[in-house]
């Protein structure tokens, strides 16, 4: 005869038994070896097939080149920016590349940037942030280095780390990052990441952005 603590026991040798076979059965059923980690999760990987689509934003033109999407995301100048006391917003002088951090009235911060300014002088709002975005290589990245252009929605486009840790997009076309070194392939305006990252956590989405 089993006493209580024996059938406790077998329970939990049950239980323990049936998780095991059901995480080598998921495994086995997604087609990859599962690898562990130390919180005890298990990730269950493989390559996609090469035929899997990948998705893109929608393409714009200018001068006869592709860009990311539309522009989006800008406010007609307005006569003097006049925020909110406790509102975080940016100043991004087009004249010397600086890059300052204000709460109300108060300046939290600025730092020199360096790159290209292609947005017009105006007010614009935060459209996206993002830690480690991926670049989208533009047909030109292609053609100056004699490779074959890939298609529009070819995963070879995305390209990660060109970008940083830390990237804001005041519109969809032109983002203000913390890659390691600027290029006129990437792009923007780079800010180093030490200075970018206390930026990037005090500006929510939809933040002013005054370029002057």
């Amino acid at each position: 005869m089993f006493n209580s603590k024996s059938v406790t026991v077998l329970f939990r040798a049950a239980l323990i038994l049936g998780a095991i076979v059901l995480s080598a059965c998921t495994a086995e059923r997604h087609g990859g070896n599962p690898s562990y980690l130390a919180s005890g999760s298990i990730i269950l990987s493989r390559q996609l097939p090469q035929n899997t689509p990948v998705q893109v934003p929608p393409l714009a033109m200018r001068d006869g080149q592709q860009l990311m999407a539309p522009l989006i995301g800008y406010i007609p100048p307005t006569i003097g920016f006049l925020p909110a006391e406790n509102e975080a917003w940016l100043e991004v002088e087009k004249a010397t590349k600086s890059v300052a951090l204000y709460i109300g009235k108060e300046l939290k911060k600025s730092v020199q940037a360096e790159g290209s300014i292609s947005l017009a002088p105006g007010t614009y709002a935060l459209q996206h942030k993002q830690k480690s975005a991926a670049w989208y290589a533009p047909d030109s990245y292609f053609q100056k280095r004699q490779l074959s252009v890939p298609a529009a929605s070819d995963r070879s486009r995305y390209r990660r780390g060109a970008l940083g840790q830390f990237v804001l997009f005041p519109t969809t076309t032109f983002a203000i990052h913390s890659g390691p070194v600027w290029n006129e392939d990437v792009g923007g305006l780079r800010v180093a990441q030490s200075d970018l990252s206390s930026i990037f956590f005090a500006l929510p989405l939809g933040a002013t952005i005054v370029v002057k």
